[in-house]
């Protein structure tokens, strides 16, 4: 009987060492999970959702365009005015052979509608390509002014209509490509800083951010009417976007401005802000998803990351995980292979999804939750085997004869 105790002891000792055991390896295995879940987009559960960077972490980035016509194709433009190009979805990056005669500060980028001449928005002026950024040419000598270059818009009925707005002496618009430019400053404010333009084809209408406010003109300049009802005060507006450029609802426009994002349902007659305010927020880019089917899809680069939309507006939340923390994401692109990423322009150029992020990354939250389950069912074994030894030793306790006495 003493033999029979000794081995059940020693058996229920090895049990209660490998219940131990288990339980670390369990706790372990949460730990790891929960870790994983709160990781960036170098975690391991990440999967396709994840922002992927480029590796062009030397320079900050402002200005983003994609080749409508191969949107493979896709240029970003630095602070320090270098200019890159990719071709395989942002996957590799080559600076362009030459640079902007001036190297300065590229503040926007865009393509015609042929997809064949790039236009660069500076410091240093207005420049333009028709090799994909190889070789440069400086724009409107003699009948542009010398200024800061701030925003770039296109007539996609009319390839060779473009506007560009400047820091001091408002906007001018071309209908030769860059060869000639007129004044839009009929009834200008003076002093107005164009941050950003939109042209509307279906309205045939140009509108405008600045620094005093949302202008719209539907006559080329000759009038510009102010649509400010509803928007705060001395803030400046960095980004105006009506929805119908996209598809979207006829009247409703999107506004972004340094003291959050805003929207109307008339046009510009009156401003609101959704049910998500985002009120302290600095917007900085407004980029409505036209492969949306419903055209309620929209994304902003904001002061604290990128936001996505599903109702017009209403209500965000992050587009995924991996940006980095504290830095203002100045410029969105939908592009890549059949238009399915979404490219950020910060202290590096981000995509979303990624390209080096393949399916089979996504196999190892299944792997992780079977073993959970195995380590769970052994740890209900080892429980279940010790109540049995236990009983068994009570029992024998319980039937062992007194020990003798003399």
């Amino acid at each position: 009987m003493c033999m029979f105790h000794l081995v059940t002891k020693f058996h229920f000792s090895r049990s209660r060492a490998r219940a131990h055991a288990l339980s670390f390896s369990l706790a372990c295995l949460f730990l790891m999970l929960l870790l994983s879940a709160c990781g960036t987009n170098t975690g391991i559960l990440h999967g396709n959702g994840g922002w992927q960077a480029s590796g062009l972490n030397a320079y900050h980035f402002r200005a983003l365009a994609v080749n409508g016509n191969t949107p493979q194709k896709v240029y970003a433009g630095s602070d320090q005015g270098a200019i890159f190009t990719s071709s395989d979805s942002g996957d590799h990056w080559t600076r362009t052979r030459s640079d902007i005669g001036h190297l300065a500060a590229i503040n926007a980028l865009g393509l015609d509608t042929s997809g064949k001449n790039l236009y660069a928005a500076a410091d240093s002026g207005l420049w333009s390509s028709s090799d994909g950024g190889q070789h440069w040419q400086e724009l409107g000598t003699g009948s542009l002014p010398t200024d800061t270059y701030l925003a770039l818009a296109f007539d996609l009925n009319a390839s060779n209509h473009l506007y560009v707005g400047t820091a001091q002496h408002g906007i001018y618009m071309s209908k030769d490509a860059g060869q000639s430019w007129s004044a839009l400053t009929s009834n200008w404010p003076a002093g107005t800083q164009v941050n950003g333009l939109t042209y509307a084809v279906d309205q045939k209408q140009l509108w405008a951010a600045t620094s005093t406010g949302v202008y719209r003109t539907q006559d080329d300049g000759k009038t510009w009417n102010t649509f400010n009802l509803g928007l705060p005060t001395n803030i400046p507006v960095n980004v105006v976007v009506p929805a119908s450029i996209t598809g979207g609802q006829s009247g409703l426009v999107y506004v972004g401005t340094q003291r959050g994002f805003y929207l109307s349902h008339d046009n510009g007659a009156h401003w609101v802000q959704g049910k998500d305010t985002l009120a302290v927020t600095p917007i900085t880019s407004i980029v409505p998803d036209f492969r949306s089917s419903d055209s309620h899809t929209l994304y902003i680069g904001t002061g604290a990351g990128t936001l996505q939309s599903d109702d017009e507006g209403q209500t965000w939340r992050a587009v995924a995980n991996g940006l980095p923390s504290g830095h203002t994401v100045y410029a969105l692109a939908i592009g890549g292979t059949n238009n399915s990423q979404l490219f950020a322009a910060l202290n590096d150029i981000y995509l979303n999804p990624g390209n080096n992020q393949s399916g089979s990354t996504n196999i190892l939250p299944i792997i992780l939750f079977i073993a959970f389950f195995v380590l769970l069912y052994y740890f209900a074994q080892g429980k279940r085997r010790r109540r049995l030894i236990n009983t068994i030793i009570k029992r024998e306790d319980s039937q062992s004869p007194p020990p003798p006495t003399e």
